[in-house]
């Protein structure tokens, strides 16, 4: 089947484009920086509906910041006005008078329900997962540094080297499994050597055993009496050959090659026990391998994505004009930051209109997916303990922009 999509003027061109729901050829849909992220908004973000991160991708000190999706301050507090209806006919009646200052003074004053105050009902962060990292030779310079977002496998890897040491990162939330899965290597036998916590305010730490942590606690809003849900997160970290040690809040892990971090989180905002929630699906997890963890994760998310593909770029010629490149170029070979800039200088660029179409659809089923909440404000990425605005539900236009690509993108079931 086939959807005919039109663009608005206000995009970079008036254009018809012709989408295709038919099963999508792998491409490039990639973006990808040559350094690491300066500040959280230039991270790069991942979802499964549920569980978000925002990676950073530094070489030395990686910093990991997540949410759960039911992680809220506050409580249930009921806000309807019983006296409402006694004033509808009045309303209406002023209404048909034209007199709608007067209407809408009588519905604010007799019909709206109590407004809360600001900070008190918040969705908040999950927390970070911090590793620091140490190399042998501190004299040594980073090269080769390359971190990117696959659209097409909803993961992240970051590679670099430090003098002949070639590492790679890997990371990617899985939605049947409700993990955070992340793989560290090198191709030396003893390359990796790193410190790991995780941190939130206010947190309950425990190292269970030498790799395998536990964070547990209650969000909290200004007010201190005002509650908020009970959380957890179990990480657990596994190698074969690692030396484990614990260091105050850290977990050390010296002397291996690889090791596999596994990190789920829970709340009891469903009237859920979050410790026992977690124990189950770290356990799952635990007996699971890397390539099986990804595979059922791939499966499962490309069976979204890979529904639409857009084309707007002439068959004949796959190459753009860049002036940072003095020629004309590939423009996959271009870091994703300086085909923005070009295209600021007004350069065209048809495929990083894709990219940009391609990647709303990647946060739409990053952030929905059947059984989750709605989009909140943020898109449930938010690095806060008190975000603007709480990072709540407006029903304003708000909610629909989060869904508009979700019915014309055949993304139903994230709708």
């Amino acid at each position: 089947m086939k959807k005919l999509l039109s663009i608005n003027s206000l995009c970079l061109c008036a254009i018809l484009l012709l989408v295709s729901t038919t099963a999508q050829a792998v491409r490039q849909d990639k973006l990808w920086y040559t350094h690491p992220a300066q500040e959280w908004f230039e991270g790069l973000p991942l979802g499964n509906g549920h569980l978000m991160a925002v990676v950073l991708g530094d070489v030395y000190h990686e910093t990991i910041q997540m949410n759960e999706e039911t992680l809220w301050s506050g409580h249930f507090v009921n806000l309807r006005n019983p006296e409402a209806a006694k004033y509808l006919s009045q309303v209406r009646q002023l209404m048909f008078q034209n007199k709608y200052k007067e209407a809408e003074t009588l519905a604010v004053s007799k019909m709206l329900g109590k407004p809360l105050d600001t900070g008190l009902n918040c969705y908040q962060t999950l927390g970070d997962l911090d590793l620091a990292f140490v190399y042998p030779d501190p004299t040594l310079h980073v090269t080769d540094y390359h971190r990117e977002l696959d659209l097409d496998k909803a993961m992240i890897t970051i590679t670099y080297k430090i003098g002949e040491t070639n590492y790679k990162r890997e990371i990617f939330i899985s939605a049947p499994d409700q993990a955070l899965v992340m793989r560290i290597c090198s191709n030396q036998a003893e390359g990796i050597n790193c410190y790991l916590r995780l941190k939130r305010k206010d947190a309950t730490l425990e190292i269970v055993t030498p790799n395998h942590i536990v964070m547990k606690g209650k969000a909290t809003s200004q007010n201190p009496n005002w509650g908020g849900v009970h959380y957890e997160a179990q990480l657990n970290i596994e190698s074969p050959t690692a030396n484990f040690t614990k260091q105050d809040s850290f977990i050390h892990v010296s002397k291996t090659k690889e090791i596999i971090i596994r990190l789920v989180a829970a709340t009891d905002y469903r009237k859920e026990n979050p410790h026992q929630v977690c124990t189950q699906r770290i356990q799952k997890v635990e007996n699971k391998d890397f390539k099986k963890l990804l595979d059922d994760h791939l499966a499962e998310y490309q069976a979204y994505y890979r529904r639409v593909q857009i084309d707007l770029t002439d068959p004949a010629s796959k190459k753009i004009k860049n002036s940072y490149y003095h020629g004309w170029v590939n423009p996959s070979l271009i870091p994703t930051n300086e085909r923005l800039e070009a295209v600021g200088q007004g350069i065209a660029d048809p495929e990083l209109t894709e990219l940009y179409f391609d990647y709303g659809r990647y946060l739409l089923i990053s952030a929905s997916r059947p059984g989750s909440l709605a989009i909140n404000l943020w898109g449930k990425w938010v690095n806060s303990y008190l975000p603007s605005y709480e990072a709540d539900y407006h029903t304003n236009i708000n909610i629909p922009m989060n869904y508009w690509p979700a019915e014309v993108c055949n993304l139903s079931e994230c709708h």
